[in-house]
């Protein structure tokens, strides 16, 4: 599957996403004959390769005629949507974000949409943004976006609704209502910067998942700010490429104690009471202690969430006086239980999955021996009968 992922190294607007797409290689007539029909008459997109710092990049600039005339309402962005021969499926993902918008501006100042003068976001450039976006991405073949976290500075900045704080109120809504990440300020001369604006948190929060994915890049983009600061690069990345399935990764603790004076009757149920309230594994090694005593060490594989109940039952069932703790990452196959029909019936059998595949199959032992003790026939030959088949079927 097709993908996109946003750094947000320097900010994020709406014209840096269309810049970035453009740098990525979106051809430009594609956003012209697009944008087209809306059936607005009026402006002029410019494109224009610049620098950030040291990054080069494309920066968009949207040129009005006096003929325009500023959005005062709300549903006259969904109107203009309506009236348009694009997609349905620009118009609904368009409509999505403009929605979030303008409930992002009503909780902002307390009043119902229809009473918010518009001001900046009445603008021509915030039509252009939000529906070049959408366009550019399908164009591209994008099923799934995702985005890094939003940078978040501070300051103030100068609007028609008078001095607001940085991130603007309405920024913050659409950041809290999607659960969006932020990332603190790059540096502290960042005050005063807006580094993500209203119409760049909605298009971003309306259809990024905010993760980065793994991906086998095809293309790379640099869509630059209007300001250029000092202190970073005031530019969005955009790469697109495949999707590739993530290998499964987790945390995971060992526990860990050496016993030497108890009696090895009692490692039995000390194991089954671990595995029963949740141990991924329990295990024993014979080991040499002092005064060349035999004795052996109790590993136990646990999730987080487990550690203490498993260390409670270590302490109370052995005679140890502490338990160690390490940290370890363990890559893990993903599996899947499969109800597979046999010569002997049906058995349950649980297949290991690694990179989307299927690789491994193993059969469910207390199936098999229930169907060794029907059939008369050996177990081992039911094992590795159902085996056979099983990798017949579901191994490529």
């Amino acid at each position: 599957m097709k993908v996109a992922f946003l750094q947000c190294i320097g900010g994020a607007a709406g014209d840096m996403i269309i810049s970035a797409l453009v740098d990525a290689g979106l051809p430009k007539t594609i956003l012209h004959d697009e944008l087209s029909k809306l059936k607005i008459k009026g402006f002029e997109l410019e494109f224009k390769e610049d620098s950030r710092g040291g990054v080069t990049g494309t920066h968009l600039n949207v040129k009005l005629n006096n003929k325009w005339q500023s959005i005062e309402h709300w549903s006259q962005f969904t109107a203009i949507l309506d009236a348009s021969e694009l997609t349905q499926s620009v118009k609904e993902k368009s409509k999505l974000i403009f929605k979030r918008l303008e409930d992002a501006e009503s909780h902002a100042h307390k009043k119902l949409p229809d009473e918010i003068k518009l001001h900046e976001l009445g603008s021509f450039d915030t039509l252009v943004d939000v529906v070049a976006s959408v366009v550019g991405f399908e164009a591209m073949g994008v099923k799934q976006i995702y985005s890094s976290a939003l940078p978040s500075n501070s300051g103030i900045v100068k609007s028609g609704h008078g001095n607001l704080p940085i991130p603007a109120p309405a920024t913050m809504n659409l950041m809290v209502e999607s659960s969006a990440i932020t990332s603190p300020p790059i540096s502290e001369n960042d005050i005063g910067l807006e580094m993500v604006t209203p119409t760049g948190a909605a298009i971003i929060t309306s259809l990024a998942e905010f993760r980065q994915p793994t991906m086998k890049m095809e293309h790379i983009g640099y869509g630059l700010g209007t300001k250029n600061p000092q202190d970073y690069p005031n530019v969005l990345g955009l790469w697109i490429g495949e999707e590739i399935a993530a290998r499964s990764m987790e945390d995971v603790l060992l526990l860990e104690t050496n016993i030497d004076n108890m009696s090895p009757e009692l490692f039995g149920y000390v194991q089954n009471r671990l595995l029963n309230v949740g141990a991924y594994d329990v295990w024993f090694t014979p080991i040499q202690m002092k005064k060349n005593r035999p004795a052996v060490v109790l590993s136990v594989l646990v999730s987080f969430s487990l550690e203490y109940k498993a260390v409670d039952i270590i302490m109370r069932e052995t005679s140890t006086l502490g338990v160690r703790v390490q940290l370890l990452n363990r890559h893990k196959a993903d599996r899947k239980i499969f109800d597979f029909d046999t010569m002997f019936g049906p058995i349950k059998v649980k297949a290991k999955i690694w990179d989307g595949k299927i690789i491994g199959v193993s059969p469910e032992y207390e199936d098999c021996k229930q169907a060794a003790i029907d059939h008369s026939i050996p177990l081992q030959r039911i094992l590795d009968q159902v085996k056979f088949e099983a990798e017949n079927k579901f191994i490529e």
